[in-house]
């Protein structure tokens, strides 16, 4: 080939076969080729109505494309798949199919250009691959390929933290039905290596389908074998993100299905009347095993919802929550809901199936207009339903708080939650508001009591107990404190620091959380209901980034 003068992006295709296993089924074919969009075109024929999949592995050996599709009446198949902005290298097609003893292999050689050209030139094998080709190619080079595969395989690794899969969509009605096959899940997470926080992640694409209002993922959870999976399902109306374990049982479990929708019109009138304000957006959540419906008492861990979101005109995104509309038509604000300015994106985390709208939902009180360092945060926190005044107007602010309701506040901040047991505390009854909250903290081990088997709910708490509790019940729910360390020995009161709070008060001032007055922690003095309303702001700020990311 004569060189010209610039470099271009250049599609290698090779019809090098891998396998050397050799293929009888009579008239299997793939063919390769490149589009008007230069997609690559996987296609060919074998029997009507037959499941073909392709797998193609990158220069190292990871999954970076898995499909599945049914052939039509006559038997064609196709895949389009593109290698536009990925590594260069050779990448390896598989074709799988039953009509195939063995899958059919091809490999691609991508190189891009050196000099930033548009320009295309294809080289395709001057043969495409019938499985009769096949059997006499692989005969050929079965002792120069055995050799080859065994050096490739040894410098490939085998897995990719994160795997990608294009489920085939049935559309019934108004909603979009997908369910993975069985061997593609399988072999998807054998493949996919554990993150730093054990999880492996399997991301679930679903092509936008037009006149659709519901999408609906089947993922066949027994094949998962109680490993530690995460599903994150991408629609163009959200994404949701879905551990394998959010039932406790899921090695009972055959199907999860996971539904995201738009909200019908008139359940979206009913829910404005229902929560008195102006609706920026609705999206309903699902979460079934086995066609049973998940709540919020048989959810064990919540799944993330994120979504596209233009906030109106004047609206402050400050003040947006999220609030949960159930069937029976109770109204409840989510803690964690946030809105991201950079991406445009309203996230959460949903612990129950339900509607889910967001709403400016600013609130404020007459009384904290003198706590000018405290005003915002105070605010921000009633919009999202997580502090309440002492009535519709007023907060107040310098009021000390006990240790009952900093433990309510920070339980409903963090969206913690416990099967509350007999044995609370011999103080804490029930059918007192904080009973669930004290229990719920109790079961978690975020507090011991002061002994005697009392908690002391309407004792005031001191700062430095405040920030314990928090510590501890951060640690329950999963955040990860910075790598910076702070010594607090350059605060003139150091000394007054209890022991068992010293590495709790060093972890908050080191992330941020509390940053003194006038040089002082004042460990010992009683917290007011401003302070903690400050440090909840911060330290839910922090947390439900890492939580929604």
């Amino acid at each position: 080939m004569k060189k010209v003068k610039k470099l271009i992006s250049l599609f290698c295709v090779t019809s090098i076969l891998l396998l050397i296993i050799p293929v009888l089924a009579g008239n299997f074919t793939m063919n390769i080729s490149i589009d008007s969009n230069k997609n690559l075109v996987i296609n060919g024929k074998t029997s009507a109505k037959a499941n073909v999949t392709v797998k193609v592995l990158d220069p190292f050996g990871n999954i970076d494309y898995l499909d599945q599709t049914m052939t039509d009446n006559d038997g064609g198949y196709e895949f389009k798949y593109s290698l536009s902005g990925k590594a260069e290298g050779v990448y390896t097609v598989f074709i799988y199919s039953k009509d195939l003893s063995a899958p059919i292999s091809k490999t691609i050689t991508y190189t891009t250009s050196q000099t930033g050209s548009s320009s295309v030139n294809i080289v395709l094998p001057s043969t495409n691959t019938s499985t009769q080709q096949q059997t006499q190619q692989q005969t050929q080079q079965q002792t120069q390929q055995t050799q080859q595969g065994q050096t490739d395989q040894q410098k490939q690794p085998q897995q990719v933290q994160t795997t990608t899969i294009q489920p085939q969509v049935q559309i019934i009605g108004q909603t979009a039905i997908s369910k993975i096959d069985e061997k593609i899940l399988a072999q998807t997470v054998a493949s996919t290596k554990a993150n730093e926080n054990g999880e492996k992640i399997v991301q679930i694409s679903i092509a936008s389908k037009s006149n659709v209002f519901e999408y609906e993922q089947i993922i066949p959870l027994k094949v998962i074998n109680n490993q530690n999976v995460v599903f994150n399902i991408s629609t163009n109306i959200g994404q949701i993100k879905v551990p394998a374990d959010v039932v406790s049982n899921s090695l009972k479990v055959e199907n999860l299905s996971v539904n995201i929708g738009k909200v019908a019109n008139e359940d979206l009138n009913n829910i404005k009347q229902l929560v008195g304000k102006n609706v920026e957006m609705a999206i309903k959540v699902q979460v079934k095993v086995d066609n049973k419906v998940l709540t919020e008492e048989n959810m064990q861990k919540p799944v993330i919802v994120k979504s596209q979101y233009t906030p109106s005109i004047g609206v402050q995104t400050k003040y947006l929550a999220v609030m949960k509309v159930t069937e029976d038509g109770k109204v409840e604000p989510v803690a964690s809901g946030m809105y991201f300015a950079n991406s445009k994106e309203i996230a959460f985390r949903a612990k129950d199936s339900a509607k889910y709208v967001v709403v400016e939902n600013y609130k404020t009180f007459d009384d904290i207009k003198n706590v000018s360092w405290a005003k915002e945060q105070i605010e921000v926190l009633a919009s999202k339903g997580i502090v309440k005044g002492i009535d519709n107007n007023n907060f107040a602010p310098q009021k000390q708080i006990t240790r009952a309701d900093f433990l309510l506040l920070l339980v409903r901040a963090l969206e913690l939650s416990a099967p509350v047991k007999d044995d609370n505390f011999s103080d804490v009854k029930k059918g007192d508001y904080y009973y669930d909250a004290v229990g719920t903290a109790k079961a978690l081990g975020i507090v011991n009591g002061v002994g005697d088997g009392r908690f002391n709910p309407k004792g005031l708490i001191t700062r430095q107990d405040m920030i314990v509790m928090a510590d501890r019940a951060l640690k329950i729910a999963g955040y990860k404190y910075s790598n910076s360390s702070k010594s607090i020995d350059a605060y003139v009161d150091a000394s007054k620091v209890s022991n068992y709070a010293k590495e709790s008060i060093q972890k908050f001032v080191s992330e941020g959380f509390i940053q003194g007055s006038n040089n002082s922690l004042k460990p010992t003095d009683n917290a007011s209901r401003a302070e903690v309303a400050v440090i909840i702001y911060r330290l839910i700020n922090s947390y439900y980034i890492q939580q929604l990311k």
